[in-house]
């Protein structure tokens, strides 16, 4: 492979080069970036899980020059908002705070999830909030960085960071312009196909090729490639978005519920913003695949790799687009430089990326799923959506016994899950039996010294301003 081009002026096509740049190869292909597309205009504020981190030490920035750059702030997951009519500012009582964390921990071989799934079936009244570290310092706005130290209260949880996509996609020009990627901004016209091999054709009428291309523009992904709709498992539009000065910091993104409606806050430095979904009551025709979510159907061809908003348009309380970008290059990492030609690489890695994001779109549709349960007439449309056997298996499974089955390619963790099934209000109807080798009064001590625990540490915590 000699040579790269990348198609785009977003976020993907900057980490795409950015990725490409520091990529070790014995003799390194020269690498373009093709500017000149119109941008779908980026989304301003970006809250991605903790595991964004690869991403930045695959680059070789550090956490310090990344906060810097970007004036990033700490982020510890998400609030969901637990009744039908959303309010801006939830009280505590009616909200659950779902860290990237534990809650609790084991008792040897007794998992804490099994011993508060007992609590629940004996009407013990302890809130989730109150026993993960990260989910009490998210609720009282306090912060301090995780710990490496596994003897310590502060290493059962993880942390991320919010910033704004411009200061990101300025940070990852500085280092494609030292690592000497090309830039081109004459303006694209269309991809062209030419008996396999894809060309870019500018507005001029000139060509330009590579050995492998990366597009990140959905225009240019229309012409050659099929798209495949979820409108079926979840099919919102998106309605609004709006920008506002932040009154005060948050620590979490804030989802909220109305009817057939949900709402996403994201918060960074001096800004939040509010993006609403909604799932028509009635059918929409489907005259644009981008209103709904969905995959290409075949993310990378044997020359081609289609990136962002080009490959997904899936917009979930879980995950936010730099999200699936890492998710897509994460795992073509794993595959990088081999042949562009090779079927059967391309093939493993359409079925991997697939596999994944499907993961989080059932994922997603489990938290609509178990909102309109709780709440009957919040999100009524979910009812008559589609549930893929992965997603029925896993409800049915957790709903029967607390337990989740692991999937191939799974990108959200599975503790992250069983605490996101039991905080939307699932309920297992059995519990392990190994937990009642516990008496109920060991088990009020032990969540007793639990919540004092976490309770002790956050009020060591500083307030963020």
């Amino acid at each position: 492979m000699k040579s790269i081009a990348i198609i785009g002026n977003d976020m993907a096509a900057w980490m795409a080069a950015a990725f490409f740049a520091v990529q070790p190869a014995s003799h390194r292909p020269s690498i373009s970036i093709f500017t000149g597309v119109s941008s779908a205009g980026d989304s301003l504020i970006q809250n991605p899980m903790p595991d964004f981190s690869g991403f930045l030490s695959l680059i070789g920035v550090s956490d310090q020059q990344f906060i810097s750059a970007c004036a990033a702030t700490p982020t510890l997951g998400t609030c969901y908002h637990h009744f039908p009519r959303y309010e801006p500012t939830p009280g505590p009582d009616n909200c659950f705070y779902h860290g990237w964390g534990e809650y609790g921990s084991p008792l040897g071989a007794i998992e804490f999830h099994q011993l508060y799934i007992r609590a629940m079936h004996e009407s013990m009244a302890y809130g989730l909030n109150d026993l993960s570290v990260a989910a009490l310092a998210a609720q009282k706005n306090r912060f301090m960085p995780p710990s490496k130290d596994p003897l310590s209260i502060r290493a059962t949880y993880e942390t991320s960071y919010s910033f704004l996509t411009k200061n990101y996609i300025q940070l990852l020009q500085q280092i494609c312009r030292s690592l000497a990627v090309q830039e081109d901004s004459r303006p694209v016209d269309k991809l062209l196909n030419h008996s396999g091999s894809y060309v870019i054709e500018f507005a001029s009428g000139e060509h330009a090729g590579a050995d492998f291309l990366v597009n990140t523009c959905p225009v240019l992904r229309h012409q050659i490639t099929p798209y495949n709709s979820w409108q079926e498992f979840i099919p919102f539009t998106q309605v609004t978005r709006k920008n506002t000065a932040q009154a005060q910091q948050r620590l979490v993104s804030d989802v909220g519920f109305d009817h057939n409606l949900w709402r996403i806050t994201r918060y960074a430095t001096a800004l939040q913003e509010t993006t609403c979904y909604g799932l028509p009551d009635e059918s929409v025709g489907e005259e644009s695949a981008d209103l709904f979510s969905g995959c290409v159907a075949s993310p990378r061809a044997h020359q081609l790799l289609h990136l962002g908003r080009a490959l997904i348009n899936l917009h979930s309380p879980l995950v936010c687009e730099v999200d699936l970008i890492w998710v897509a290059l994460r795992i073509l990492q794993q595959f990088y430089p081999a042949c562009p030609d090779g079927p059967s690489v391309v093939s493993e890695y359409n079925q991997r990326l697939i596999a994944a994001y499907e993961n989080l779109r059932d994922l997603s549709q489990a938290v609509f799923i178990q909102t309109e349960r709780k709440f009957p007439g919040t999100l009524t449309v979910i009812n008559h959506c589609k549930i893929s056997s992965p997603l029925q298996h896993k409800l049915d499974l957790f709903a029967h016994r607390g337990k989740l089955p692991a999937y191939e390619n799974e990108v959200y963790k599975r503790q992250w899950q069983l605490w996101l099934l039991l905080g939307l209000g699932v309920v297992p109807s059995n519990v392990e039996p190994i937990t009642f080798h516990l008496s109920q009064a060991e088990m009020r001590n032990v969540f007793d010294r639990i919540k004092a625990a976490v309770t002790a540490e956050v009020e060591t915590w500083p307030s963020v301003k």
